[in-house]
């Protein structure tokens, strides 16, 4: 239609290049549809009948022009030979036309003009009457083809086309006439590269004549450019971004940088004009534009970020955007052919194919990659299968499911009919390898069904063009506007015929009409070029799903229908064609006011069926699980997903459903796993309500899945049919499952997949019955148990160990057992070092096999019996070897990780942890004739891993090892020490001190397992703790020799500590030098070694011994007088030496008083001169004062009767060195605190005297507390600040505005800052704080109750306690009051941000802090004279009389009842306490708790009664508030944020949080301690007696709270919040602490009944509440065991419990009544108490993730073991009993009777 008009007008001799016009819709009518601005007249003119000559006429000048090409043809036989026509003229043929039918056709076409030449202005003339005008910089992006392409090539053949378009141009006709081949060698690509071929170069035109015409009198763009102008626009704010249409999106930046310019253009619009651009596309163009926006985001592309799209477009018009390709797209590439040539008739098919024959198309529009953009994208979910499609109409006798068929289907060229999947199977089939690699490699036409694949295809820029494969940018702010045609019949489906044309396979069948099908086409919706599903899916539903647009981008739609005017060749101003709607007046209106800004405005508009053939496609929103655990999911859409899932899961046919699902591989994986969710569900929750076919049903249908396992299915989907497998068999296994193991060894035969799926099968069930608190399998844990020692355990084994045995021979299938089988499994791998088999497969199935019998070592429920012939086997030679073979075929060199080795390396060393962890256990089960030593030697090989990760379990059995009585002194161990020593020696270093980049083997396995600081701090501490317990328990046992080798060692690397390395220079000096590192890492050693030879010298006896005892003590004095001796510069090192100097006087050598006075003299004498000028060493310096005054307090206090012999000279020293140095009074203080010590303790000196010179030391302090001044300052808010120096402080944050300053560490301070400074350094030296918590730590620290010294520190402070408390009470107070916000009264309330500020402290902490501690207080330093310095300086000033005064009172504590006995004292000390605490921060908080627990836990008994209740009562009011405030504030936090707060931030908060709660329920744990002694009291010196009467007698502190109401209603109110509160390790001791004190309130007592009530009512709720919530899965066993206690203890005298359990949804009395009898016949087995209360909430209980179906896809490498997290936490204990610190949970589980 468009060519014959064309050539119509130069026929007819209409030359003029006026492009027509269209006009624009009155603004008034709300659709713009039926309006064009056209004069009545004339309107009435167009309509007028025309006459049946002037219809004649017409055609009659297209059978004359027929007549003529036909002639022309006639003269050629087969190719016509074009050259011919260069003589031809056109005037020529009109002269021979008769000049009536010249003048009609004239006429006819002067009408047409008036028609289309309205005045394409009006529309923007309209808008710009109403106030519209250019606001947007406007981008315009053409479709395929409309772009014109011009030759710049200078090769021979190119030139007589230089710079003319050989695409869009009358040029372009005539070289195609008179040159064709030359035209396609310049048109087509070079078919390898893509790219232009050898001395071949088009480019596409630039500007606006680009696009505008796309010949001359065929108008593409030019109207828009028209109206556009009236607004304002010009080429300065409007641009056309012109491409070759020819080339790939690849190829098209590879070649032109397309993007890279387009990207320039935009950010220059947004740049010069200062909004946000307006993209307008059209056809290919909008897929073009799709493609930039993931380019322009993505890293290493466009670099924009993903917020460019967001800051630079304000706006995307998308104009009949082919979203999803064109179906004419495929015969085009597939046969050369589509509509336009099908449809004509036989005589110009003829013509045609002789100019361009079918093959000469396919070869041009295979070349053109860009071209196969447009093939049809989301195969048969968008287009149909060959029953339905869903664009199909009611009417409609075929679907146009049915993309291309076949009338006849005789050979392989002529398939059956084919699906637009099968289509594309078919083109690339029958194609040149060329195209097939250029399209595969290139684009991708599927569906992504998943959040997670698009978010994957983010990454692949083959599928940037498929808006079904990826998503819309993350623009927010970005609105979409979808305006295309409808109604005009378009290309729907083919009937194709076999061609005998070897070059074309197949054709269209034009000789086919019939029904719906015109000469083989199917027409159906669209613009006559792209179907309405094309045009419009995206639009109308694709971007509604949140996947494809997660940011929510707004998009509006707008159809306009085809109503050509019949006389018009581009059908009029209300066109919908898809090229003519671009001079649609409406259409041009609605691109005016997007680019004026007034886009809110228009409405959306549907005209056809879209929404419901939406509906209908196959692509669903996102799923309820993608939602339900996509973090970026709003909650509301988040809950609704949940609800959903949920309605699924209670549905009766939720099995078929899953199974259904699970089973239909061509579900996506993510419905797939979800179907296996739904079978899993129905084990879990509903086994016992099915009939015994309805569960032997769902079995079978578990073994089918598992049959149909292939190696191909993802991981999760594996373990999941496994899971379901486990599920079923812990209920049903050996009880009417009996062939279970036959089952298993069937597939055991089959494929690696099946292997696989046996061995996590086999993995999963032993860790439920060996290892989990599994409700299912606890429920029959006798009946598991042996199944599974049956089936492991080969035959021969237990007939010959076990005669008396009976084996299930109706549970196992065969002799071997399944460790026989795996361990052929493992001997074949291992023994496959060649190409016989995949080596990653064998890893594989190794790791799988271990992951069985890790989880089947690791538990501790064996029998002596199962353990004989079940562990014992490990450790024969035979077995041995083999796991030493694995080891080492698992190892892996640190600069070549191969992960699946590295992960089964660890995985084998946790192996040999429970193997080894069995050992310590039973050793007398184990035959140490058997392979015991190479056992022990391949431990040792473990610990020399260059893995700490791989290497700790090692260690840690050794430890083991080393602590047992029986295998430490065992022969096969002694052997072995001297290799273990020297291994622990090398590994004692301080690798946190290394850099990340360091080429040592260790820091390049820690970067690989550890991602934070705190977890690499945590395992280092655990590794060194572990190492030097074993150094610490050889030396024990060996002492001789070890400490030889280990002194001999040190020396070494001490007298050559900077060999090597350069000498030392103050000026690069740093803390964590090389020759610091290794002096650290032997004193570490030697220390340890110490500790050692402290234990052996104190456990030995007899006169061999005391010799040898004598040598050893004699060759450690020398060895520590030589390294006395030597001189070092570095103030770190020779802070080392001291330390390690004063471990020997106080350890091994306390015996020698004259050695410790050696060692105190060289203390003493230390002198380093301090150089501010260089702050890292000045720091150094300091901190070496600081602990020369430390260890010279520890050994006065340990040799104080030697030291007062020289006490003159000492106290002349001391003198001396205060006087040389400039030191303020708290180092003054510290210095005489030295003297007092040693007057104080010495027991040679007078009483009388002494006590005199000791009141001497303390009487300036006792008169600074008394001072009115003192008294007066603490008497107002106001007074105390000017006390601390803080007087200024409000007025500063207010004039300098503090609150507008974000970042204080990077703003200077000003003069009058540095004197606030100053000024609070200044009053806190001033304050008699410090100094008397020097003294006070000096009169009581490490002195025995009773003792003379502890008797003279009561008389010396006794009298003057009553002075100090009254103002030490109103300091601390004060301190409280100072962090309240309200209290900064200068300061408006919207600045109480800025008091919060100020106060929070920052701190250093392993496990919640990142870096070292030395960086962190670097960069404290860094920031001394900033603002952030002088907060720091108030923070510190504050927090240095709130902590001082918690550490007063803990030693006025330890003077007894000198203390306590006051009784006006708990009332004022509470209100000190507590009354402000609210203000505090929970790590403040969490530090008055531990700083002032000794106040509580060591009050006399005899005191108690007074002292206690005040105190406690409101120390757990102000915890229980504090506590739950918080954790409301973090869940809020959590629930409200969507992102806003920094994830750092929050984990902080919430880390800080557990701390403080962790640190209030240690108290409660303490003082709940059922086994604590009370403190000593009168008479009593080791707290067993009181008054001479047992402890018990009087009750120790757990009884005295549980009978004091007082104390224990906000105590166990505070316990039942706790429960509720997430932090996993706080609750899980909480329950048990209550679980200990149910039984003390099953009497009849008054305070009994009330809380008993109390627990089966609030604690009870609590209970259930948390099992009811999947954050503590984890602890549901402890739960169950609380409630179980609860029912077990109270339903007899109350029914309370049981009608809160009968309140809960779906809970039955009958049920409850039969879950009571289990529970009283189990009352001894605790594990099926706890299995009988979970199964009975089963449908309560919160669900982990696995159970919700998540998909988890975690990296392998990265998932930790619970033995990996252990070594991650804090201060694991390296042997439970000698670790003098808060007990773990294991030891508080001890106290409260934990099974």
């Amino acid at each position: 239609m468009s060519t014959y008009s064309t050539l119509r007008r130069r026929v007819l001799g209409d030359s003029s290049s006026e492009p027509s016009r269209a006009s624009s819709p009155n603004p008034t009518v709300r659709d713009g549809e039926a309006v064009t601005l056209v004069s009545t007249s004339k309107l009435k003119k167009l309509t007028q009948k025309r006459s049946k000559r002037r219809q004649w006429s017409v055609f009659g000048l297209g059978g004359l022009l027929g007549i003529v090409i036909a002639a022309f043809f006639a003269q050629q036989h087969d190719v016509i030979n074009l050259e011919g026509l260069m003589e031809f003229n056109l005037d020529t043929l009109f002269d021979a036309i008769p000049v009536g039918i010249v003048n009609d056709a004239k006429d006819i076409t002067r009408h047409e003009r008036e028609t289309v030449n309205y005045d394409s202005f009006t529309v923007g003339l309209h808008l710009q009457s109403q106030g519209v005008k250019a606001r947007h910089p406007v981008i315009m992006i053409p479709g395929v083809i409309s772009t014109g392409l011009e030759s710049w090539g200078t090769e021979e053949s190119s030139r007589q086309y230089f710079r003319k378009r050989l695409w869009g141009s009358w040029s372009m006709m005539r070289a195609l006439v008179l040159d064709k081949a030359s035209w396609k060698r310049h048109i087509m690509l070079d078919k390898l590269t893509g790219l232009d071929p050898p001395g071949i170069k088009l480019r596409a035109a630039q500007g606006f004549d680009a696009a505008d015409f796309f010949i001359t009198g065929y108008w593409i763009w030019s109207k828009i450019l028209e109206n556009l102008a009236t607004l304002g626009y010009d080429p300065t704010n409007a641009f056309t971004a012109a491409y070759d249409w020819r080339l790939s999106c690849e190829k098209l930046e590879l070649r032109d940088h397309y993007f890279t310019r387009l990207k320039a253009h935009i950010e220059t619009a947004k740049k010069t004009s200062g909004e946000k651009v307006v993209l307008v596309s059209h056809s290919m163009g909008s897929q073009v534009l799709f493609y930039f926006f993931h380019w322009v985001e993505a890293a290493d592309y466009g670099d924009g970020g993903p917020t460019w799209v967001d800051d630079y477009v304000d706006s995307w018009i998308n104009i009949s955007g082919s979203m999803l390709g064109a179906l004419k797209g495929y015969p085009a590439v597939l046969s050369g052919e589509m509509k336009d040539t099908a449809q004509l008739n036989a005589f110009a098919v003829y013509g045609l194919e002789k100019f361009l024959a079918k093959h000469e198309r396919v070869e041009i529009f295979r070349a053109m990659p860009g071209a196969s953009s447009m093939l049809p994208i989301g195969g048969n979910a968008v287009w149909g299968n060959k029953t339905f499609a869903p664009d199909d109409s009611s009417n409609q006798t075929v679907s146009y499911g049915t993309f291309i068929n076949f009338k006849e289907s005789n050979s392989t060229q002529s398939p059956a009919n084919l699906t637009v999947e099968e289509s594309h199977a078919y083109l690339i089939k029958n194609s040149e390898t060329w195209y097939q690699d250029q399209v595969r490699g290139t684009y991708s036409y599927g569906v992504a069904h998943s959040r997670a694949e698009v978010e994957r295809n983010a990454k692949e820029p083959r599928k940037w063009m498929n808006p079904l494969e990826t998503r819309l940018p993350l623009a927010p702010h970005l609105k979409i506007y979808c305006f295309y045609g409808v109604g005009k019949p378009t290309e729907r489906s083919y009937w194709y015929r076999e061609e005998r044309d070897p070059l074309i396979n197949v054709t269209i069948d034009t000789s086919l009409t019939l029904g719906d099908i015109d000469h083989g086409v199917i027409m159906g919706e669209g613009d006559g070029t792209v179907p309405l599903m094309s045009n419009g899916y995206m639009c109308a539903k694709g971007w509604r799903i949140n996947r494809y647009n997660p940011a929510g981008v707004k998009i509006k739609v707008y159809e306009m229908p085809h109503e050509p005017d019949r006389f018009s060749a581009r059908g009029g101003p209300n066109t919908g064609d898809h090229v003519d709607i671009l001079g649609r007046a409406s259409l041009n209106d609605l691109i005016l006011r997007v680019a004026g800004g007034k886009g809110n405005h228009i409405e959306e508009k549907y005209v056809t069926k879209i929404r419901e053939y939406s509906e209908k496609v196959k692509i669903y929103e996102d799923p309820a699980l993608e939602v339900v655990h996509d973090a970026r999911s709003p909650n509301p859409i988040r809950q609704k997903a949940s609800e959903y899932l949920e309605q699924i899961n209670s549905d009766e046919q939720a099995p078929y459903h899953g199974f259904t699902l699970a089973a239909d591989r061509t579900q996506a994986t993510i419905v797939r796993h979800y179907g296996l969710s739904l079978l899993e569900n129905a084990v879990r929750h509903r086994w016992v309500d099915y009939s015994v076919e309805q569960s032997t049903m769902l079995r079978d249908w578990e073994l089918s899945l598992a049959q149909t396992i292939a190696d191909d299915d993802p991981f999760y989907i594996r373990t999941k049919i496994a899971s379901v497998w486990v599920e079923i068999a812990k209920r049903s296994w050996a009880l009417d499952w009996m062939d279970m193991d036959e089952r298993l060894v069937r597939l055991w035969g089959g494929p690696l997949a099946s292997k696989e799926l046996v061995l996590t099968i086999l993995e999963t069930l032993s860790e439920d019955v060996f290892g989990h608190e599994d409700t299912a399998a606890g429920l029959r844990s006798t009946d598991l148990n042996s199944a599974c020692i049956d089936i492991f355990t080969p035959v021969s084994v237990l007939l010959e160990h076990f005669p008396s045995r009976a084996t299930s021979i109706n549970v196992r299938y065969g002799d071997e057992g399944w460790l026989s089988r795996m361990a052929d499994l493992l001997e074949l791998c291992v023994g496959t070092e060649g190409d016989n088999k995949p080596e990653r497969a064998c890893a594989v199935k190794i790791l799988a096999a271990v992951d069985v019998l890790y989880h089947l070592y690791n538990h501790a429920r064996f029998s002596d019996e199962d353990f004989k012939h079940v562990v014992g086997p490990m450790y024969m030679h035979d077995t041995v070897n083999l796991l030493q073979r694995l080891y080492e075929w698992s190892c892996v060199d640190a600069t070549e990780i191969d992960e699946e080795r590295y992960l089964l390396s660890k995985k084998l060393s946790e192996m040999i942890y429970h193997i080894g962890r069995l050992l310590d256990e039973r050793p007398g089960l184990i035959p140490f004739d058997g392979g015991l030593d190479s056992f022990l030697r391949l431990l040792i090989q473990v610990a020399r891993n260059n893995s700490l990760q791989v290497s700790i379990t090692a260690l840690h059995v050794w430890v083991k090892i080393l602590g047992s009585d029986t295998l430490a002194s065992s022969s096969t161990v002694t052997s072995l020490v001297g290799e273990l020593l020297e291994v622990c020696s090398q590994r004692v270093i301080k690798y946190e001190a290394l850099p990340d980049d360091s080429p040592n083997p260790s820091i390049i396995f820690l970067n690989e397992d550890l991602d934070t600081m705190p977890e690499r701090h945590a395992f280092l501490g655990n590794y060194m703790r572990f190492c030097k317990t074993i150094v610490e328990r050889i030396v024990q046992q060996q002492p001789a020799d070890a400490l030889y080798h280990i002194l001999g060692q040190a020396e070494q690397v001490i007298t050559h500590l900077y060999d090597g390395e350069l000498a030392f220079n103050v000026q690069t000096y740093s803390k964590t030098s090389v020759p610091f590192l290794r002096l650290d890492a032997q004193c570490s050693v030697v220390e340890a070694a110490l500790k050692g030879s402290v234990k052996w010298l104190t456990g030995q006896g007899g006169a061999s011994v005391g010799h040898e005892q004598e040598v050893v003590m004699q060759n450690l004095k020398v060895w520590c007088d030589r390294i006395l001796g030597l001189h070092f510069e570095d103030p770190v090192v020779k802070e080392r030496v001291i330390q390690l100097a004063v471990g020997f006087a106080t350890g091994p050598l306390k015996r020698d008083t004259k050695f410790a006075s050696t060692v105190f003299e060289y203390v003493l004498n230390v002198q380093f001169r301090d150089d501010p000028g260089f702050p890292t060493y000045s720091e150094a310096v300091k901190d070496l004062q600081g602990l020369c005054i430390h260890e010279l307090q520890r050994l006065a206090m340990r040799f104080a009767d030697y030291l007062i012999t020289i006490f003159d000279d000492i106290e002349r020293k001391i003198t001396q060195v205060i006087q040389d140095a400039s030191y303020d009074e708290h180092v003054r203080s510290r210095y005489y605190s030295i003297l007092f010590i040693i007057t104080h303790r010495a027991t040679s000196v007078d009483p009388g005297p002494r006590q005199e010179r000791l009141e001497l030391f303390l009487q300036p302090l006792v008169t600074q507390w008394q001072k009115n001044e003192l008294t007066n300052s603490l008497a107002s808010f106001d007074s105390f600040c000017e006390l601390l120096g803080c007087g200024g402080i409000q007025q500063y944050v207010s004039q300098r505005a503090l609150h507008q300053i974000p970042d204080w560490s990077t703003h200077p301070l000003d003069e009058e800052g540095k004197a606030l400074r100053i000024q609070m350094l200044d009053a806190v030296e001033r304050l008699p704080l410090r100094a008397t918590k020097i003294f006070l730590a000096a009169s009581v620290e490490k002195l025995e109750q009773k003792s003379v010294a502890h008797e003279l520190a009561c008389r010396l402070w006794e009298k003057d306690i009553p002075l100090i408390l009254p103002n030490l009470l109103r300091l601390i107070s004060l301190a409280h009051a100072f962090h309240d916000p309200a209290n900064w009264k200068c300061l408006p309330s919207e600045m109480s941000v800025v008091v919060r500020k100020i106060l929070t402290d920052r701190f250093w902490q392993v496990g919640i802090s990142t870096g070292s501690r030395d960086e962190f207080y670097a960069k404290v330093g860094d920031t001394k004279h900033t603002i952030e310095g002088l907060a720091s300086s108030v923070r510190a000033t504050v927090r240095a009389v709130r902590e001082t005064g918690y550490k007063i009172l803990c030693y006025m504590s330890l003077l007894g009842e000198h203390f306590y006995s006051y009784e006006e004292l708990p009332g004022p000390l509470s209100q000190a306490l507590f009354t402000d605490a609210y203000a505090l921060s929970t790590h403040q908080m969490a530090v008055m708790v531990e700083t002032i627990r000794p106040v509580i836990e060591t009050c006399p008994v005899a005191s108690r009664s007074h002292f206690l209740p005040p105190i406690l009562a409101a120390l757990f009011e102000q915890l229980d508030h504090k506590a739950s405030t918080e954790w409301d504030k973090i869940e809020r936090r959590t629930r409200e944020s969507e992102g806003r707060v920094s994830l750092d931030e929050e984990m902080r908060d919430e880390s800080i949080l557990r701390q403080m709660t962790y640190t209030s329920v240690m108290l409660v744990v303490g003082l709940l301690d059922p086994h604590r002694l009370n403190p000593p009291g009168p008479g009593s010196t080791d707290g067993s007696a009181i008054n001479g009467l047992p402890h018990v007698e009087h009750g120790n502190v757990r009884s005295f709270i549980l009978s004091t109401p007082e104390i224990l209603k906000p105590l166990i109110l505070f316990c039942t919040h706790t429960i509720r509160m997430r932090d996993s390790r706080s609750c899980s001791l909480i329950t048990r602490v209550l679980g200990s004190l149910v039984p003390e309130f099953d009497s009849g007592g008054e305070i009994d009944t009330e809380v008993r009530e109390f627990i089966s009512t609030e604690v009870l709720k609590a209970c259930i509440t948390s099992l009811h919530d999947s954050y503590f899965v984890d602890l549901q066993k402890d739960l169950a065991q609380l409630i179980a206690s609860i029912l077990l203890n109270y339903v007899p005298r109350s029914s309370t419990p049981k009608q809160i359990l009968l309140s809960l949804p779906s809970m039955p009395p009958e049920k409850l009544d039969r879950a009571m009898q289990q529970l009283y016949k189990a009352h001894q087995n605790t594990r099926q108490q706890r299995a009988i209360v979970l199964d009975l909430l089963e449908s309560l209980r919160g669900v982990s993730v696995s159970e919700q179906g998540r998909m988890s896809k975690p990296d392998a490498s990265k998932v930790r073991s619970a033995i990996q997290e252990r070594y991650m936490t804090v201060d694991v204990q390296a042997e439970g009993k000698e670790k003098d610190a808060t007990p773990d949970l294991g030891g508080v589980a001890d106290m409260f009777g934990r099974p």
